[in-house]
């Protein structure tokens, strides 16, 4: 999938990548990538670690850390469409329009990508894309790369790992490969 948007290299295209690329690297919920300014971007310098800051559901303050891919895509989008860096107080996505982007043209702009990469044959009939979709995602990842619960946890900035857990980690897998590593100590067909 990030293959096929990384070759539409349209204003559209290079939007629809920085909006994929950060939500699927943040797990940021839609209204957050909207509210997203400039100055929001910050880098520890220490770490050199990328993060985002800004205000969540509830009105609670987060930092959300944002892998540097995304930050590029972002900034590449921006650039295509107002030929410059942003300013501290500019929102970062933008509608084809002058404005920022709403809440609800993404979720429209989802909806079509979803639909373009169905009928490329890129993505499975039965995926729908929402920003909702790359949060899961974004978790079942983590959580399948061995992240501790707990980090889900406060890296979905919910108040209880239940939540994380039953709503947004995808845990649907085989046991076949871990028994068959386990106990036969093979990746292969138990025999």
């Amino acid at each position: 999938m990030l293959t096929w948007l990384k070759k539409d290299r349209s204003l559209m295209g290079l939007q629809n990548r920085a909006i994929i690329l950060t939500l699927l690297t943040t797990g940021l919920r839609a209204q957050e990538l909207c509210n997203l300014q400039s100055k929001d971007l910050e880098v520890d310098t220490d770490t050199e670690m990328m993060y985002v800051n800004g205000i969540g559901k509830g009105e609670k303050p987060f930092r959300q850390e944002i892998h540097a891919n995304a930050v590029y895509a972002i900034g590449e989008a921006f650039k295509a469409k107002f030929k410059r860096d942003p300013r501290p107080s500019e929102y970062l996505l933008h509608s084809n329009g002058t404005g920022r982007l709403q809440k609800g043209i993404m979720w429209i702009r989802l909806s079509e990508i979803g639909k373009a990469l169905k009928s490329a044959g890129v993505i499975r009939s039965d995926v729908e894309f929402s920003a909702h979709l790359f949060r899961r995602t974004y978790l079942t990842v983590l959580s399948k790369a061995g992240m501790s619960l707990g980090s889900l946890q406060s890296c979905a900035r919910h108040s209880n790992v239940s939540t994380t857990f039953n709503h947004y980690v995808d845990s649907q897998e085989s046991t076949k490969p871990y028994l068959d590593k386990a106990l036969f100590g093979t990746k292969e067909k138990a025999k």
